[in-house]
């Protein structure tokens, strides 16, 4: 069973990635048994880095950054995959999780939900009202933001 999900403008916080690691790999944990796992940021310097160590990946995660938390787990089928990215726009959080069945599947999406997110609104666009001419008036004038703007020249 795979389960894709992407959600637009939230990033988990420090906080909630912070819950979630301790979460699933706790005793008794999803992936407490030996599994792989790999993590990646890159930051706003445009450097990436690669880390095999949680706690390392942990202490230096932001929301905002590019991001990928990965666990595979082999013994019980599990894979994990949150991924963080952006385009010009907006920000996304991208989730894969394959698991053996679809009720694994929900209580690992439900140890996600219940984690502390960050929401970022998208940026606003400016937006020009549109106003017809009043009586009398041409239409679109020089000076009013639409069709060109006339260029000042020396007299």
């Amino acid at each position: 069973m795979r389960k894709t999900q992407v959600v637009r403008n939230v990033h988990l916080s420090v906080e909630g990635m912070k819950n979630l690691d301790a979460r699933l790999t706790c005793p008794g944990g999803i992936f407490a048994a030996p599994h792989c796992k790999a993590f990646s940021l890159v930051l706003d310097d445009g450097t990436n880095w690669d880390f095999d160590v949680a706690e390392e990946f942990l202490a230096e995660y932001r929301p905002g950054l590019y991001a990928t938390y990965t666990r595979t787990c082999d013994q019980t089928g599990v894979e994990l995959r949150l991924i963080n990215y952006t385009d010009n726009s907006h920000l996304y959080t991208r989730l894969i999780l394959q698991a053996p069945d679809k009720a694994t599947a929900q209580a690992i999406s439900n140890i996600i939900d219940q984690q502390p997110c960050l929401y970022f609104p998208p940026p606003r666009t400016k937006r020009r009202a549109c106003r017809p001419p009043t009586r009398g008036t041409p239409g679109p004038t020089a000076g009013n933001g639409a069709q060109g703007r006339a260029k000042a020249t020396a007299v």
